[in-house]
């Protein structure tokens, strides 16, 4: 019988700090053969990612892991220490959940490409490093290659950052991948690509492939055997088919049964004043000029046109790199526009002073769509989410209450609250951001994809409180995002975006169930999805490509 590719068996982690040992992973045991490709899912916190860290040798400083056998390709990496680091990058690629983590901001894309198989592969500078390196890029759906290995990380959309990550992942060849939501920062569209190009990788190369995600229908459709975890440990471990005709734990029933629906349902906001008015907004982005060659303009959006009122949520939907965290920004104040004006409450940013500027950001709050860009790692969470009280005029004592209720609510424990971010899986992490938004009780929030990061189950506790407060508060929402099941919960108008351009707007309930343009259409038929059959689920394939459908400016 043929050895297993990876072997491990009682592995467990706990977490040491001042109030005491934190067990995070108890008893885990896992075995992949090559050329498998097995799924890991479970809620947000469960252990996936903190599992994901110990197979490459990168937990936390404050770990202690104990195991009682961990083998790889026939070598065991529990005895050396020098072992484990020296199969990371060629026998274990490892694709983290935010890519801002691994790519250097300080380094060109190139550069970053090219230090990996110099380092790894002792390729040197020539037309066989840069061959590897375009064909890498082509395969994760990069284009003008020569533009972007001249341009820094900070210059690209969140999914195209992963795209670049899976590509320097991609070009080692490794034995063995561990995806840790590969395409959480992506669209339904290259999402689909990505995990697709994944999957390939995997039985072309007779390699394995651990892919974690908290969308259990995107693992469903593509792997071998399906893992379930629930608070540290493995509590399901079967052939997908299987699990999906009759889920045998209680986790795993609860994850499928939380797996939003799309249903479109009417929304009937009661829409008070405009909050925010954006009027032919045309921002462009000058390329870096090199030597001989001219500066360049890249137009990211044109003459986008959009209102938020008091009490409304306005849905933006489109792919990756269409042009949606730069409307945000532009929103916000924090980007400057080629054309076309952003109103705050009947101003433009431009109109105010830098005091006025400063009361109204209290006022516009934002949740990113990379917690970890946005977390101050050396705060503890109760501070990072107070931090904005300090000047509100509160006591510290209410200064407290309102923290923790803000926490109560987006679903951290206590035992959370004092924990830095890198403590804190990529939801929890999440679940931060959007509670530092809602304690300052804004009256309008920007959400960038703030539900990307988080399960099923707290996706929609958060959409549901989002919802809430916001009838409750009636606060506007700009809410940006790829997931259609999301949009159909809590939008009252939908924007559909593509290329910088706006191609169909309208209230959420005609858009989502009679889209007139095409690239809409098609986009809400693909995806797969899981529907409930007897005592199971049932597993649909998506359909189209909406990106068949072009569009003139």
């Amino acid at each position: 019988m043929t050895a297993p590719l990876l072997d491990i068996r009682g592995l467990s982690l706990k977490l040491r700090s001042e109030s005491g040992d934190l067990p995070i992973l108890s008893d885990v045991s896992l075995a992949m053969n090559a050329g498998e490709i097995v799924g890991l899912v479970g809620e947000s916190g469960s252990g996936k990612s903190m599992l994901a860290k110990a197979l490459v040798g990168l937990p936390p400083r404050n770990a202690v892991v104990a195991t009682e056998h961990f083998g790889f390709a026939g070598v065991d990496l529990a005895a050396s220490a020098a072992a484990h680091a020296a199969i990371c990058g060629t026998g274990i690629g490892f694709v983290l959940q935010e890519p801002t983590l691994s790519l250097n901001p300080a380094m060109r894309v190139g550069e970053q490409l090219a230090e990996a198989l110099i380092h790894h592969r002792g390729l040197r500078a020539g037309a066989v490093l840069s061959q590897r390196i375009h064909a890498a890029l082509a395969a994760v759906q990069i284009k003008d290659p020569e533009s972007v290995l001249r341009r820094y990380p900070h210059e690209f959309s969140g999914g195209q950052r992963q795209r670049l990550l899976i590509a320097a992942v991609m070009l080692l060849e490794p034995q063995m991948v561990i995806a840790d939501e590969p395409a959480t920062a992506l669209d339904v569209l290259v999402g689909n690509e990505i995990l697709d190009l994944l999957v390939r990788h995997a039985r072309e190369k007779n390699s394995g492939l651990l892919l974690i995600s908290h969308d259990i229908a995107q693992v469903a459709h593509r792997v071998d055997r399906v893992m379930v975890m629930d608070q540290g440990s493995v509590v399901e471990n079967r052939a997908t088919s299987e699990l999906l005709r009759c889920p045998a734990h209680q986790r795993t029933r609860s994850l499928l049964a939380a797996v939003p629906r799309r249903a479109v349902a009417e929304h009937t906001a009661d829409c008070g004043r405009v909050i925010l008015e954006i009027d032919q907004l045309t921002v462009r982005f000058q390329k870096v000029r090199f030597g001989w060659r001219r500066a360049q303009t890249r137009e990211v959006l044109s003459r986008a046109s959009l209102k938020v009122h008091a009490g409304e949520t306005v849905a933006i939907i489109g792919e990756s790199g269409s042009g949606k965290s730069t409307l945000a920004l532009a929103a916000l104040g924090l980007l400057a526009s080629a054309s076309g004006t952003v109103m705050v409450d009947g101003q433009t940013w431009a109109q105010r002073t830098g005091g006025e500027r400063i009361a109204v950001r209290r006022r516009v709050q934002a949740i990113f769509q990379d917690p970890s860009s946005s977390l101050d790692p050396r705060m503890r969470i109760e501070k990072i989410v107070g931090e904005g009280l300090r000047h509100s005029g509160l006591s510290s004592r209410e200064r407290i209450d309102a923290v923790h209720r803000a926490l109560h609510d987006v679903g951290l424990s206590s035992t959370t609250w004092t924990r830095y971010p890198h403590e804190l899986s990529g939801g929890q992490r999440q679940r931060v951001a959007i509670a530092r938004a809602l304690v300052l009780s804004p009256e309008l929030i920007i959400a960038d994809e703030p539900v990307s990061a988080l399960d099923v189950t707290i996706q929609e506790q958060i959409v549901t409180l989002l919802d809430t407060l916001k009838r409750e508060k009636g606060f506007g929402l700009l809410f940006i995002t790829h997931d259609l099941a999301v949009v159909s919960r809590i939008a009252d108008r939908v924007i559909v975006l593509r290329n910088g351009q706006i191609l169909e707007e309208g209230a959420a309930s005609r858009v989502l169930s009679a889209p007139r343009d095409p690239y809409t259409r098609a986009l809400l038929a693909c995806g797969p999805r899981l529907v409930p059959e007897g005592s199971g689920y049932r597993l649909i394939s998506g359909s189209s490509d909406p990106r068949q459908f072009s569009h003139e400016p």
